[in-house]
């Protein structure tokens, strides 16, 4: 599935770093798990930010609630199936079938939902803000970068670690709506 793929590109040493973004504020673990279960130990995950996930819909829809765009929506932007996108979209859905045309990333929810041909679709809300669209929160994710140990003293890790860890790019994040850089940084070992 998507959610792994970078993950299982690190564990093939095809890739250095790998994106996970499965960690919820409702389950803050499962970047951990995930990487424990798919590669064990001796990695290291870099908190690159925390962002909301929701609901994108017509700039017109000022509906508040994720409950009434379910009840209401007929046609979905839907995301592939194993992305994050899609499983807070099952979620919302409770075991319900959404009808819609498949897409691929976040813009592309977004210019379906702008096009028309899609009433709703989720997203992040910078995406969804950048369309013109109106942005309902659904959840908070957490984007973690894994590296292996191995790589710990790479000077293109030491880098990345120095650039996440600034003041000026936790001030960027930040500033983007929808992110949070409060933990931006933060290192965890596996």
């Amino acid at each position: 599935p998507p959610l792994f793929r970078s993950v299982e590109l690190l564990k093939r040493g095809l890739v250095h770093l790998a994106g996970l973004h499965r960690s919820t504020s409702k389950q803050p673990d499962r970047n951990l798990e995930t990487v424990r279960e798919r590669l064990g130990g001796r990695y290291r995950l870099i908190r690159a930010a925390k962002w909301q996930e929701g609901l994108a819909i017509p700039a017109r829809d000022r509906s508040h609630a994720p409950s009434t765009i379910v009840r209401r929506c007929r046609r979905w932007a839907l995301r592939e199936q194993g992305s994050a996108a899609r499983e807070c979209l099952d979620e919302l859905l409770g075991g319900q079938t959404a009808s819609g045309k498949p897409v691929h990333g976040h813009s592309a929810v977004a210019e379906a939902v702008r096009a028309g041909w899609a009433s709703a679709g989720v997203c992040v809300q910078l995406t969804a803000e950048n369309a013109g669209l109106h942005f309902v929160p659904v959840r908070t994710e957490m984007l973690d970068i894994c590296y292996s140990e191995t790589q710990a003293r790479d000077p293109r890790i030491l880098a990345l670690i120095r650039l996440l860890q600034s003041r000026s790019h936790r001030r960027l994040i930040s500033e983007l709506p929808g992110y949070d850089a409060s933990e931006t940084g933060e290192i965890t070992r596996v």
